[in-house]
């Protein structure tokens, strides 16, 4: 991503060939989303997956682009109570999302709020020095 000639943004990069905890912590009670893939097969079968995983999150981040199946969901009604009154305000909509999408989700989420941690952290940083300046200068 550029934002001029001479800054660049952070590049996020996954890297599930060291670590694929990811896969390895999903749960594999829920179900699974439009895309079929039971949570068992990723979680299981999670140190034969992380390599091709691992490429298609790099790619998907480097062209900006999340694959069409990862945004569909299945939406379901849970009842909210044994017997409803009223179809209109006794039912709850679930939507069932792909698992892929969420990790994918969940990575890029925390990777950008660890930057903003560090560009926060810095800001204030550079703000204590120029505040301390301008008290030496007063």
């Amino acid at each position: 991503m550029q934002i001029s000639k001479h800054r660049t943004v952070h590049t996020l990069r996954t890297h599930f060939y060291n670590k694929p905890r990811r896969l390895s912590k999903i749960n594999v009670r829920k179900a699974p989303g439009p895309d079929g893939i039971p949570n068992w097969v990723l979680r299981d079968f999670c140190p034969y997956l992380s390599g091709p995983v691992c490429a298609i999150f790099n790619a998907s981040i480097r062209e900006g682009f999340v694959p069409i199946q990862w945004k569909e969901a299945n939406i379901i009604s849970v009842l909210k109570v044994s017997l409803p009154q009223s179809i209109k305000f006794e039912l709850r909509p679930i939507s069932l999302t792909s698992t892929l999408g969420k990790v994918l989700h969940l990575l890029v989420f925390k990777s950008c709020s660890t930057l903003a941690a560090r560009l926060t952290a810095a800001s204030l940083v550079l703000y204590e020095r120029s505040r301390r300046r301008m008290l030496w200068s007063i």
